[in-house]
């Protein structure tokens, strides 16, 4: 089930990422970790600088221009130089960048400069009274999230919520910043 978020005070928040609806068919390229156990499991808690981060090795079936912000694997984003100038630019301190590998299938190195990006906030800022949460057996899902406008400090853009892993949720303003510019591979909801 795709999440929908109604966030509160709907034009200073949105979410953003992968968009689990699009058949994979659909992408220009195709992409894998080497390694997915370790990336996902540190860079979906979201919640401070990794000191020793993991080797990450991204390997792409086909030879594609890749996005500014590829879809490679859910809940983890990834970045080209550009993508981490303007997050860097408009979103200062949100982020932490973790240099990717890129190789093709052959396991030869490609020219393209990507990053794993960890998002550094969490933030206890959904309204559980508003939002719409199904129990999975003891894990809480949220469908549709209100986010509390007045719960995220004014300095942070980019977070995710204690509540979920999945959702990355950005400032209204980041996402204008975004449609502006020429970069291209989020989705915003």
């Amino acid at each position: 089930m795709k999440s929908s978020h109604r966030i509160e005070g709907f034009s200073s928040f949105w979410s953003f990422g992968v968009d689990d609806d699009v058949p994979e068919s659909s992408y220009r390229w195709t992409a894998r970790f080497a390694d997915p156990a370790p990336i996902c499991t540190v860079l979906m808690k979201g919640c401070g600088e990794i000191l020793n981060p993991p080797q990450i090795t991204c390997i792409f079936e086909t030879t594609s221009p890749i996005e500014d912000f590829p879809n490679i694997a859910p809940f983890v984003q990834i970045c080209s130089k550009c993508g981490r100038d303007f997050i860097i630019r408009n979103c200062p301190g949100n982020a932490q960048f973790i240099p990717v590998s890129a190789v093709d299938k052959n396991g030869l190195p490609m020219e393209n400069e990507l990053f794993a990006i960890n998002w550094l906030y969490r933030i206890d800022a959904v309204d559980m009274q508003r939002s719409l949460v199904y129990d999975r057996g003891g894990k809480n899902t949220l469908v549709n999230t209100v986010i509390d406008a007045n719960k995220v400090p004014s300095s942070v853009v980019i977070f995710r919520v204690l509540q979920e892993y999945g959702t990355i949720f950005c400032r209204n303003s980041f996402r204008k910043q975004y449609s502006n510019s020429k970069l291209s591979g989020l989705i915003f909801m």
